[in-house]
């Protein structure tokens, strides 16, 4: 929070995940393919989660290298996973750019509650309540110059989940150059 004194030279990659995790014999997980939760630099979880994705895709397979097989790992992370890293990275960006101020108001305003904050820290999307809702509204009335920073910026985080839920689901570079096109356009 705050003016940066020291950062952004670190080994964590603090961005949204790669997009393709596989090729013909290789796959990545974790920092290799940028699997971090960016808001707080954590990447055990997604690694983890990714390394199971990994495993339960090749599972049983006479040739776990097999193009086609290694793309279900990364369609499978990319509809979940790499959902809620991109949309998080987009809330991360968005974050950096506050002054200690606006920080207060995240919290006063009550759009930093304890079900948002602990979401967090899980790891996982948080779930929608009144009281987020509520926030956001009171704060368009209290702070309207905030509130359209807020919704400018945050605006595009519901579409970025969207988009990611409906990566390719089979093998197609072709879909795959347009999905990351579409993406890009989604600042991702």
């Amino acid at each position: 929070v705050g003016e940066r004194i020291l950062g952004g030279g670190g080994t964590i990659p603090l961005r949204t995940p790669l997009e393709l995790l596989s090729a013909p014999g290789v796959a990545v997980v974790g920092n290799a393919a940028n699997q971090v939760f960016s808001t707080h630099g954590s990447g055990v979880v997604p690694a983890i989660q990714s390394a199971r994705l990994l495993a339960d895709a090749v599972r049983g397979a006479t040739d776990p290298g097999d193009a086609d097989l290694l793309w279900k790992y990364t369609a499978a992370f990319q509809r979940e996973l790499g959902a809620k890293l991109a949309g998080y990275n987009l809330f991360r960006r968005f974050t950096q750019r506050l002054s200690r101020e606006e920080i207060g108001k995240m919290f006063r305003y009550g759009l930093m509650s304890e079900a948002v904050v602990f979401a967090g820290m899980k790891q996982d999307l948080p779930p929608p309540t009144w009281q987020t809702a509520v926030g956001l509204f009171a704060t368009a009335f209290r702070d309207p110059g905030f509130a359209l920073k807020l919704v400018r910026a945050m605006a595009a985080m519901p579409l970025v989940l969207l988009h990611y839920r409906n990566f390719p689901e089979h093998r197609d570079m072709a879909r795959l150059a347009g999905w990351i096109s579409q993406a890009r356009k989604l600042g991702v």
